[in-house]
């Protein structure tokens, strides 16, 4: 079955996509179809209200089933494109698919077609695709499938964020950096090709782009989170980055974990008799005993000098470290997984491919 995803904080300040991007110019107005049973039910939503969204009495409920129609697949697919032009209607789509009445798979099938027109829409449309990288960091952040991630998710969003940097727009780079800040810890575990080059690509576009204050410091902000495996930056790091972006941004920018400790004074660790504010986040400082339960086992962090330093860990070298093949960004993400048999309502194997 379907479920959100991670207890990452999900429902807060999302009624009014706070994290959504600023875009020059006029904003699209939001999409409305009128005299359409699916929208009105997926207009009814309250993203902040999960339990009713599972609901077998929610307005979503058998929605779109396994033995769905042609006339059901074809208003889908329509529904998955209008969420390229309205980021609130497709976050309601996702969480959709959060009740276990509707068949994901059928979603995913689509959110294939739109990852497969990534290079025409970075091409022809830009604010369309950023969009469509949004609504594939969105389904992977929030939407789990027999209480498992979807891996089959976890490359091609690699490979998309690699794409958002190559335009170097401000834009484009706070959404890379946004689903770094979201999802890094995960994909850095999973050895996820093409991982380690997102951030020495990163840092090519910070020397060899003109670029904001604003973008130069987003591009900062990922590298050092990678060269820290992703675990709470120091109160240094906290200070310039807090000077430089502003604490509402970094908080936007982060939903998983709870007592947070926003320290913007180096100087109060752990033992400062100074009370902080309590905030979602993964940038910021947490207690000591949450940064235990985040570090890896068996894991020591390292100096120049060889010896073991007591907060600052190094990047993690996997599998994932190695060259992209030329092939890369045109493969076909379809490597198979052991189908789960003992679900027989939705029996499919998880992976991002084109035969669901």
């Amino acid at each position: 079955m379907t479920s959100v995803g991670r207890g990452r904080g999900w429902g807060k300040n999302l009624q009014d996509n706070s994290d959504g991007l600023r875009r020059p110019g006029q904003q699209s107005p939001p999409v409305v179809i009128e005299n359409d049973d699916w929208f009105e039910r997926i207009s009814k939503i309250d993203i902040n209200d999960i339990e009713s969204i599972k609901s077998l009495t929610s307005p979503v409920a058998n929605l779109i089933s396994q033995d769905a129609s042609k006339e059901d697949i074809t208003h889908l697919n329509k529904f998955c494109e209008l969420a390229l032009d309205d980021r609130a209607f497709a976050l309601k789509l996702i969480l959709t698919f959060a009740n276990s009445t509707n068949y994901l798979p059928l979603f995913m099938t689509c959110l294939q077609k739109l990852y497969n027109q990534r290079e025409e829409l970075s091409k022809n449309n830009p604010a369309r695709f950023i969009n469509m990288v949004y609504f594939l960091g969105e389904t992977f952040h929030r939407l789990r499938f027999d209480n498992a991630s979807l891996d089959c998710l976890k490359t091609p969003l690699v490979v998309c964020l690699r794409m958002l940097l190559g335009t170097a727009g401000e834009d484009e780079i706070r959404l890379a950096a946004t689903q770094v800040a979201i999802h890094g810890r995960e994909l850095l575990a999973a050895s996820i090709p093409g991982l380690p080059e997102l951030f020495i690509y990163a840092r090519e576009v910070l020397a060899t782009r003109n670029l904001s204050t604003r973008s130069r410091s987003m591009l900062l902000l990922m590298i050092d989170l990678y060269k820290q495996n992703f675990m709470p930056l120091s109160g240094d790091l906290q200070t310039f980055y807090v000077s430089q972006l502003g604490q509402s941004t970094l908080l936007e920018m982060q939903r998983n974990a709870d007592n947070i400790l926003v320290i913007t004074n180096p100087e109060l660790q752990d033992n400062a008799t100074e009370k902080c504010k309590v905030e979602p986040g993964i940038l910021m400082q947490v207690t000591e005993k949450l940064q235990k339960k985040n570090t890896p086992k068996n894991f020591t962090s390292r100096g120049e000098s060889g010896r073991p330093m007591s907060s600052v860990p190094r990047a993690i070298r996997g599998s994932g470290a190695g060259e992209i093949p030329e092939n890369f960004k045109t493969r076909n993400f379809d490597t198979r997984s052991h189908r789960n048999d003992g679900n027989k309502g939705y029996g499919h194997d998880d992976r991002f491919s084109k035969d669901y």
